[in-house]
């Protein structure tokens, strides 16, 4: 995972203007002491593998899948069942899991603090939904701007022809 852990000197001043102002607990020590983003990412890797290779079962009996999924994967099942959940179902979008757990890795291994790790959650979530809204649009405008009618050229006509004509019609 290549991602940008660094805050700009200008987020800087902000996060600490912002925690100055609020009274913000910080649980930076016990992320840290947790270490649950290289077991949530064995879990993780465990329960694909298993859809993978037990893909046929997971759809015939789903309950004794699923009984299966949370004896190999019970850390994620107990602490992190939504996770769990939505991997079951293929609800989820495994790069931006990969990038939140880049970032609690990098809390647990003193790269970032809680709050600039929080910084940076912020990016993936601005990229995910902001940008994606933004290049929404933008093909939503491209697709529209395909589908205008092609216009026809104008007819030059002199004063007395449209005289004559809207004369004629009143």
């Amino acid at each position: 995972m290549n991602m940008n852990l660094s805050i700009s000197n200008q987020e800087r001043i902000d996060l600490k203007r912002l925690l100055d102002t609020n009274d913000c607990e910080n649980n930076t020590e016990h992320i840290r002491k947790m270490k649950h983003s290289l077991k949530i990412q064995k879990d993780v890797m465990d329960l694909v593998t298993l859809k993978k290779s037990r893909g046929k079962v997971s759809e015939t009996d789903q309950e004794q899948f699923e009984l299966e999924a949370r004896e190999i994967t019970p850390f994620l099942y107990n602490n992190y069942a939504d996770i769990f959940k939505k991997i079951m179902r293929d609800e989820i979008d495994f790069q931006i899991l990969a990038k939140l757990l880049y970032v609690l890795q990098a809390i647990e291994e003193e790269k970032v603090d809680q709050h600039e790790g929080s910084v940076l959650v912020g990016r993936v979530l601005k990229e995910m939904y902001l940008d994606s809204a933004v290049k929404h649009g933008e093909n939503l405008d491209k697709k529209y701007q395909e589908e205008q009618p092609a216009k026809t050229p104008e007819k030059l006509i002199s004063w007395k022809e449209y005289k004559d004509k809207t004369v004629n019609t009143v």
